[in-house]
């Protein structure tokens, strides 16, 4: 990929193009002075040159590596048809043996047994076969001098440039996981908030039913005390037994119910009596009941 400089005898890599019309490849400092007489903008393009470079070697080394493969197979074809050629031997050999060993006149049999323990296959020098794949596989013969340290070859500015590249990946890399996090804290918040939102709801319905149910007994209970106090309570007339067989919750509630305070039925003696009127105190904290003997003559 063509990196040189617009400028006419620049040798410098040219990473900046220009808006231009004409989109000319200037280096560091050309550009700058292009740009203030043209008033124009330029784009950096150094990282985009060099991934582009990067990707054509790699292009031409994995070709490198396929090249290597299908030479490999070519070879183990190779050492296969070898196989195969001393298979058929043996075969025809064996199949052979029987009408040999018949032959008393030519008996081959101490023959091949000595032939064969002499070959010893495995013991073969593979020296050979080894050098000849190391000169014909091997990719160590071919000389390629790279520089290591790529950093040492590299001006103050470009060095500056690159940490700030790496720097901001790392930015980047830290924004995405931080996001990450904050997402899924927001969905576990949200997830919270309904089954908080749900739990109210629940209590205040249950809430309602307790104080409903409550209501309906103290209703029913509040009927039963009428109707128990009503059979006692004629015409204005307490009937004091009646009123001492009620239980002593009933006696309270009634009093409460019926604004009786500070009642106190100790101020009932005879058989029954007649409340005259009942009369609140200024402040509204006592209840004056006046009341006379029913068999008195006032």
């Amino acid at each position: 990929m063509d990196c040189n400089c617009y400028e006419s005898g620049c040798l410098k890599d040219a990473f900046w193009i220009c808006s231009c019309s004409s989109g000319p490849k200037l280096c560091d400092d050309h550009i700058k002075t292009h740009s203030t007489q043209m008033n124009c903008t330029a784009k950096y393009m150094k990282d985009f040159y060099l991934n582009a470079k990067a990707k054509s070697i790699e292009n031409v080394l994995d070709k490198i590596g396929l090249d290597c493969i299908a030479l490999g197979k070519i070879l183990i074809d190779d050492v296969r048809n070898c196989l195969n050629k001393n298979f058929i031997i043996i075969k025809n050999w064996k199949k052979d043996i029987r009408s040999l060993l018949d032959n008393e006149s030519n008996n081959p049999y101490d023959q091949i047994v000595s032939w064969a323990n002499n070959i010893k296959i495995l013991n073969q020098d593979r020296s050979i076969f080894i050098l000849n794949i190391n000169r014909i596989l091997n990719l160590s013969k071919y000389n390629l001098n790279i520089k290591e340290d790529r950093r040492g070859s590299l001006t103050l500015n470009d060095q500056k440039e690159m940490d700030k590249l790496f720097k901001l990946n790392d930015l980047n890399d830290i924004f995405n996981k931080k996001k990450t996090e904050i997402d899924l804290k927001s969905k576990e918040f949200a997830n919270l908030d309904k089954n908080t939102n749900d739990f109210k709801q629940e209590s205040k319905e249950i809430k309602d039913k307790i104080i409903s149910d409550d209501f309906k007994q103290e209703n029913t209970n509040s009927r039963t005390l009428e109707i128990d106090f009503d059979m006692n309570f004629t015409n204005g007339i307490l009937n004091v037994v009646g009123f001492n067989a009620l239980s002593k919750g009933r006696k309270v509630c009634f009093l409460v119910n019926s604004g009786y305070e500070c009642f106190n039925k100790n101020f009932i003696s005879s058989e029954s009596i007649v409340i005259k009127s009942i009369i609140w105190s200024d402040n509204g904290k006592f209840l004056y009941v006046c009341n006379f003997k029913a068999d008195c003559n006032y």
